[in-house]
């Protein structure tokens, strides 16, 4: 798959924003894989998220996102169009793994929010699991990524962004092999993982 021309230039366009208005700064992109399917797996702080992390990769990059924001006729057209796809929360979603699964198989890279909503205070809210299940069922690898700074920039509390310092991180690829079957399941143990590699960057 190939990004649209439109998304690419907007792609560019939003780096540029980002660099001149909020200072952002990005570490490990070398951590990203240049090609075949992985999940990248973010904490969040903002709105803006999505558009910080997929801004940054060189890749087209589909985006797990919560179902609710696809009730408007526009805003769906634009999130679908920009590689988007609905996810209900709290309860399973066949429909929204059935696509991440496809997405994957077809060597994509795949954009999850494991805490489902903004945080609270900027702080880790628990994972949900799913994200795990699918890396040991695919056997693809997780980027972890660390957004920090996203919250002064566009809390829960503000009905509008305010110019902050921003800082996102890649970190090394985690592979699901390496968390073989033990006393504790390997998708709990790749859940604490992936927070704890995250939490060492906020």
């Amino acid at each position: 798959m190939k990004d649209h021309p439109l998304v690419t230039l907007c792609k560019k366009m939003l780096r540029i924003l980002f660099r001149i208005s909020l200072r952002i700064e990005y570490r490990g992109l070398a951590n990203i894989p240049k090609s075949g399917p992985a999940l990248i797996v973010p904490n969040h702080q903002s709105y803006l998220d999505p558009l910080f992390v997929g801004a940054a990769l060189p890749r087209p990059v589909r985006y797990m996102a919560m179902k609710k924001l696809f009730k408007w006729p526009v805003v769906s057209r634009f999130l679908k169009f920009y590689g988007a796809f609905p996810v209900t929360l709290r309860s399973p979603d066949k429909g929204s793994i059935k696509a991440c699964i496809q997405f994957l198989k077809a060597g994509e890279l795949v954009i999850i929010f494991p805490e489902g909503q903004r945080s609270i205070g900027g702080n880790l809210m628990d994972f949900y699991h799913g994200f795990a299940r699918i890396a040991l069922l695919q056997h693809v690898p997780i980027v972890a990524v660390t957004i920090s700074g996203a919250y002064q920039v566009w809390p829960s509390s503000r009905r509008l962004p305010y110019p902050a310092k921003v800082r996102i991180t890649f970190h090394p690829p985690l592979h699901p092999q390496d968390f073989p079957l033990g006393e504790e399941s390997p998708v709990a143990r790749i859940v604490q993982k992936v927070k704890d590699t995250i939490a060492s960057a906020l």
